[in-house]
This record gives C-alpha cells, sequence and structure tokens, in this order.
C-alpha cells in the first residue's frame, strides 16, 4: 500500500523548521540502522518512510513476514566489527547485542576499538531488533510494507523526498530500485575482478549447522585454510564450503538459495561435505539445511547521484547507494555488513551536518563519496585476497582452482598421509602462534594432530594447498567512517 506523503505528516507536526524528508527504499539492516541514525542525530528536523515488501502490517505492528507468506528468512551469523557497532551508539548497540543471542567468537583486530571483540548475531535476530526498535519511533519513522516505487522520484512530482537511499541489497540493480536509476550512478566495472577477461567469482555451499567444536579451535581451523568457514553463535551457524567449479556443476540447477536436500548431492561431493562436518564437529543430524550461490565482485564509480533537479517548481532528490546495493562483497573475510553500517553512519552525519532547510548540493556530500570510496577499496581489496592467490611466476590463480589441483593431486606429490597431516600441522602452528596473544584457548599439537588425524588424504591435501588466510596482505589500516566525519561534531 503506499504511504501517506511525508509532508502532511510535517505539516500535522506544526514544526517552524524545516524537516528533511528521507525515503528509504530496503528495511533490511543497513536501512534500518539509517533510519534511526538519522532519528538520533536529526531529531525533529528528519522525516523518514521505510520501504520494504519483506513486512506485512498486523494489527498496529509492522512485522517479518514469514515463509508460508512468501519471505524465507536470512539465517547466516553476521560479525560486526566493534568500531561499527560502537558507532551506532550506546542506546542501539545495548539493544542489539545482547548476551542471550550474541557470542565473541573471534579475536580483537585492527577493527577492534577499545580491545573490543567482534561481535556474531544471527541476521534474522538483528533485523527482527532493528525492525522493533524502528517501531517505537512513529512520530519520525514511517515503516512501509510495500516496495519502494521510483515513480516518487520524477520531475513534477509533487513534494518527493529530498533524498533517497537505495538499501535493497545487491539484487537491486537487477530487479530493484537501483535499476530504474541505473544510468545516474554509471555502469559497474568488472575488470578490476577479472584477469585476462575472465571475471573471478567463487561458488559456496552454506550449510546450516550445529557444532560442537569450541570457538577458538573452531576459529583456527578456519583461518588456516580456505576450504571450509565456520561462522556462528555457540557453535550454530553457518560452515562455508568454497566449491570448484566441477563440484559446482553437479549441481547445477540449485544456485540461488533454492534448498538442496542430501539425496541430490552426488557421492563424491557428499562425502567432501562430511569431510567439512567431521573437521568442525558436526554430527550428522545436526546438518538442517544446504544452500547453493555464486559471489563475485564490481568496482562502482559512484555511490551518490542528483537524481532530481533543483528547479523553480521545487527541490531535488538525491540518490544514495548503500550496504549491498553500493558494495557487494564477498563474504569470507567478514565485512559485507560493517561496511554497510559504516556507510550508513556517514551518510547521517553528512546530512546532519549539511541540512539547513535549504536545497542540498554535490558538496554537501563530498565527504561522504569519499568515505564509500575508500570503504570499496578498502574491504573489496581485502576479499580479493580471500578469491584469488599467486602461481610461483606471480600469476593470480583463484583459490577455488588450487582446490581442484588438489583434489586431482596435479604435480603437487603428495600421497602420503602422514605427510601431508605433518604439512597441515605445521601451516596452523604458525597461524596459532600468531594467534596466541589474542585467542586464549587455542589447542596444542597434539590435540590438533588427533583431531585432525581422521581426516582423509584428500581433504588433508586440500586444506594444505589452499592456504591459511593471507592476514599479512589484508591487515592494517582501516575505514572510520565516523572519525573521517569527526570534524563535523559527531563521532
Amino acid at each position: 500500500m503506499p504511504a501517506a506523503p511525508v509532508a502532511a505528516t510535517c505539516t500535522a507536526r506544526g514544526l517552524a523548521q524545516p524537516v528533511l524528508r528521507v525515503a528509504i527504499a530496503g528495511g533490511g539492516p543497513v536501512g534500518l540502522s539509517l533510519a534511526l541514525l538519522l532519528d538520533r542525530m536529526l531529531g525533529e528536523r528528519v522525516s523518514v518512510q521505510v520501504y520494504d515488501h519483506r513486512w506485512q502490517q498486523r494489527g498496529h505492528t509492522v512485522a517479518w513476514k514469514t515463509e508460508a507468506e512468501g519471505n524465507v528468512r536470512r539465517q547466516q551469523v553476521v560479525t560486526i566489527q566493534s568500531r561499527h557497532y560502537t558507532a551506532l551508539g550506546e542506546e542501539l548497540e545495548r539493544e542489539l547485542f545482547q548476551p542471550a543471542w550474541c557470542s565473541e567468537m573471534w579475536p580483537v583486530g585492527p577493527d577492534s576499538v577499545g580491545g573490543r571483540n567482534p561481535v556474531n548475531i544471527p541476521i534474522a535476530r538483528l533485523e527482527d531488533q532493528l525492525l522493533a526498535l524502528a517501531a517505537r519511533r512513529p512520530s519520525r519513522i514511517q515503516l512501509v510494507p510495500d516496495r519502494f516505487h521510483p515513480s516518487q522520484i520524477a520531475i513534477g512530482q509533487a513534494d518527493p523526498p529530498q533524498v533517497l537511499a537505495i538499501c535493497e541489497g545487491a539484487r537491486s540493480e537487477v530487479s530493484g530500485t537501483l535499476s530504474h536509476f541505473q544510468h545516474k550512478f554509471g555502469t559497474p566495472d568488472k575488470a578490476m575482478y577479472s584477469h585476462r577477461g575472465r571475471h573471478f567469482q567463487d561458488v559456496v555451499l552454506g550449510l546450516r549447522v550445529k557444532s560442537r567444536l569450541d570457538d577458538p579451535s573452531a576459529v583456527l581451523l578456519t583461518v588456516s585454510q580456505n576450504r571450509y568457514l565456520l561462522n556462528a553463535v555457540r557453535g550454530e551457524g553457518f560452515l562455508n564450503m568454497r566449491l570448484t567449479e566441477t563440484e559446482a556443476a553437479m549441481l547445477a540447477g540449485f544456485e540461488g538459495g533454492a534448498h538442496i536436500p542430501p539425496a541430490a548431492v552426488p557421492a563424491p561431493l557428499w562425502h567432501r561435505i562430511q569431510q567439512g562436518l567431521q573437521l568442525f564437529a558436526v554430527r550428522p543430524q545436526d546438518l538442517s539445511a544446504i544452500v547453493m550461490f555464486r559471489i563475485g565482485m564490481v568496482q562502482r564509480p559512484r555511490f551518490s547521484a542528483e537524481l532530481v533537479h533543483h528547479s523553480a517548481a521545487g527541490h531535488g532528490t538525491f540518490g544514495f547507494l548503500l550496504g549491498d546495493t553500493a558494495n557487494a562483497i564477498h563474504f569470507w573475510p567478514g565485512r559485507g555488513l560493517n561496511s554497510g553500517l559504516s556507510s550508513a553512519v556517514s551518510l547521517a552525519c553528512c546530512l546532519k551536518e549539511h541540512w539547513k532547510g535549504r536545497p542540498l548540493r554535490d558538496a554537501d556530500f563530498l565527504r561522504h563519496e569519499a568515505v564509500m570510496s575508500m570503504l570499496q577499496y578498502r574491504h573489496k581489496s581485502r576479499a580479493w585476497r580471500h578469491m584469488v592467490t599467486t602461481d610461483e611466476q606471480g600469476e593470480p590463480v583463484a583459490i577455488c582452482e588450487k582446490i581442484e589441483q588438489a583434489i586431482r593431486a596435479d604435480g603437487l606429490g603428495w600421497h602420503d598421509h602422514a605427510g601431508t597431516l605433518q604439512r597441515l600441522l605445521d601451516q596452523l602452528v604458525r597461524v596459532r602462534e600468531r594467534l596466541r596473544t589474542r585467542l586464549p584457548g587455542l589447542p596444542d599439537d597434539d590435540r590438533l594432530r588427533e583431531h585432525l588425524r581422521g581426516l582423509d588424504l584428500c581433504t588433508l591435501r586440500v586444506m594444505s594447498h589452499s592456504g591459511a588466510w593471507d592476514s599479512a596482505q589484508t591487515g592494517g589500516q582501516e575505514v572510520d567512517a565516523a572519525e573521517l566525519h569527526g570534524q563535523f561534531g559527531w563521532a
């Protein structure tokens, strides 16, 4: 159903000061966080409408549709770095990250502030909490259980919003609001994440599991190789498995999030899945779902655009790409949502500083556009190094191709179980020594050897040949959106 005009709501308040009208297309974590940040930072100077067709009106409240109502909720666990959750403010942090549904699985790192760990939280729980918080602020945040219709922003349209934030996710370019305004933001470029004309992508199986492994052991086993990745809250979450193109072809027809019945998985691939379950101490009965998805990246030329120009007939509308709509990032290093939250913080800071009741202009978003470019550079550079490594000649090679090579044992000469196990243990020990001061409770050599002894030769070879996470190249300075806007009086 269409929303009531925002102008009427503002008039009813009888406010003397001009009110900034903001429309947000997409009510996921980034869109709802932006709405709450604007409410907190601009107060009575803002009126926000958030649109999402995955919601439904239920009496006096708006709630997420159920699977029976056509909405399959995301179930993965996401990791939010302390740099980003503290930027949301104490109230949001307290309401969102409660011990009952969160955990601190990962150690502190360059994206940690005040020595505070990253927090793991199921994304569905995060979305539920954000929606409930937004619903408590009906005077300034209106929740609209419908798609945003781009026709609301057009020349001659009565009283359009001054700001449109597009937060509908990576597929918005194909079937959402971004597809309507694509020409305003330019054409994304695949070349930055390609080699010799081939656009690199990964195909990943997401296995919903309950692991019995302790967190320190799970972290060590995850970052010491590039085949399997476990992210969980007290063991419950997703075990992700990077596939080769040969393996992906075995499951043709299941891409796009469709659940894969175990009986549909060919025997060779099913055995490799079982090896991953054994690695992370998952019993067969504790595997509850299998999905497959393909992920790649593109370079965006810009993130802000004037959608409708200011004229004598009325004010203009500026559009902004946020979250996955702006920067869909390979999820392996766990920075996608963090980048999205930073983009929301950055835009909120700009609007807080520059909304004076006059028409907005390009220069008002100079710093925001710079922050978005920095986020793209930092997070996609890191993600690229989790997709691609180099061969002996320094040529880029996809990690999934190294996995394929290890499965076939092409040119490796690793044919004895004991020698390959020792090679992998050496790899684990090097990573463990690096983590020791930041992650107590790491397993010793004997415990690691006993845990890995039961894996077959092919699995050991794949884990060793895929290599540990390239922390030397992916570490370093991080983007702090709040700090970069600090001169505006909010950080």
